[in-house]
């Protein structure tokens, strides 16, 4: 848990520049990027928290986990 924390604290702030969609709640252009910002999780933190069986509890703190899709 502590290693997958450490992980998402860095998963936002290590896309920029390279994820299109990285820093779209900050753009002010009419439905040009707007359009498909839905919020920034990391899914791939849900997948590999239920394949090791790491309990969402310890997950919670980060607003990159996607907690409701771990087991």
């Amino acid at each position: 848990p502590d290693l997958l924390n450490q992980f998402a604290q860095n998963w936002y702030i290590k896309l920029e520049g390279l994820a299109d969609w990285h820093d779209n709640h900050n753009c002010e252009c009419e439905f040009e990027y707007t359009d498909y910002y839905i919020g920034y999780w990391c899914f791939e933190l849900a997948l590999v928290a239920n394949v090791l069986e790491i309990p969402r509890e310890s997950l919670e703190d980060s607003v990159y986990v996607p907690v409701d899709l771990i087991r």
